[in-house]
């Protein structure tokens, strides 16, 4: 995955999560032979229980947080830590980089040609992929997001993977890259099949059968069901106007439509909308119509031949 994205051009491979301290040495191996430096964000306890009350997380679950928060206070002390609150994300991000900067700089993670590892032998998953597309507006993300979680309340062991977001390269995550998403995806289904899930589903800008058709061959053995969402214009309107308003959703990573004026939204939605249908004439694909159904409803549709 890495590799894909030094070939694509990008310098810095920017990766978020919770991490164990300890196994910290686990990922410098595992990254050879790219430079890997870890920073570590925090946040004051009063802060981070505000937030995770915002969230919904219950006692049980705060006292596993603290538990977490001990378990990095502890660990080592050389990690840059920066502190996440009190100004903007863009300038966290700044410091962010300034000490990921001065870590790659003071130490030596990089590896030597004759020290590169033994290739080792792929993983060749089979199992099924959904993957949920269409043009902004119709409800990609909300949809798969409800779909993983019904299947997941099911007890079916499933991954799930927003194709975007494993394709940023650029500002504001840079232009739709099909191929790179491809790359990166052809080389995370495997983790996630050796961990248990036979069952993937995926969400992203995906509007035709020969883009379609990208993903389909990065799985490989992998059957590949693409379900194409539609929606009226006018709903297109109303849910773009609504996320450039902040009513919907959060600002996702790389989201482009929530700084958008009135005239530019109406824009969008009716591009939306024309793309929409253009690839109508040009897919067999399912197109299930979100104009007028719940998120759950859509869900359900595009799990009806799963369960």
């Amino acid at each position: 995955m890495a590799g894909e994205y030094e070939r694509q051009g990008a310098e810095w491979l920017v990766v978020s999560g919770v991490l164990n301290p300890d196994i910290m040495p686990f990922y410098i191996d595992l990254m050879a032979p790219f430079q890997l430096s870890m920073v570590r964000l925090t946040v004051d306890l009063t802060e981070l229980k505000a937030r995770m009350d915002a969230r919904g997380v219950d006692n049980a679950g705060w006292e596993e947080v603290l538990e977490d928060v001990q378990a990095y206070e502890a660990a080592n002390s050389e990690t840059p830590v920066v502190v996440a609150a009190g100004v903007p994300p863009n300038e966290i991000a700044r410091r962010v980089i300034a000490a990921a900067t001065v870590a790659r700089h003071t130490e030596d993670n990089r590896r030597g040609a004759g020290d590169e590892q033994e290739p080792k032998p792929g993983i060749r998953p089979s199992g099924d992929a959904i993957l949920i597309g269409g043009t902004p507006g119709v409800g990609k993300s909300s949809v798969a997001w409800t779909a993983f979680m019904t299947l997941r309340d099911h007890g079916t062991r499933t991954a799930f993977i927003d194709l975007r977001q494993i394709g940023f390269l650029g500002r504001d995550g840079g232009p739709v890259n099909h191929e790179l998403q491809a790359a990166t995806l052809a080389a995370l289904w495997p983790v996630h099949f050796a961990a248990g899930a036979h069952l993937l589903l995926l969400n992203g800008p995906v509007d035709s059968a020969d883009q379609a058709d990208i993903y389909r061959s990065a799985l490989r053995e992998t059957r590949l069901t693409w379900f194409r969402l539609i929606a009226t214009e006018s709903a297109l309107t109303t849910r773009i106007r609504g996320r450039r308003k902040g009513r919907n959703t959060a600002r996702l990573a790389g989201d482009t439509l929530s700084d958008l004026d009135d005239a530019a939204a109406y824009r969008v939605a009716r591009e939306s909308f024309e793309a929409q249908q253009r690839a109508q004439s040009h897919s067999d694909s399912p197109a299930p119509d979100t104009s007028h159904l719940s998120v759950h409803a859509v869900a359900e549709q595009v799990l009806r031949g799963v369960r």
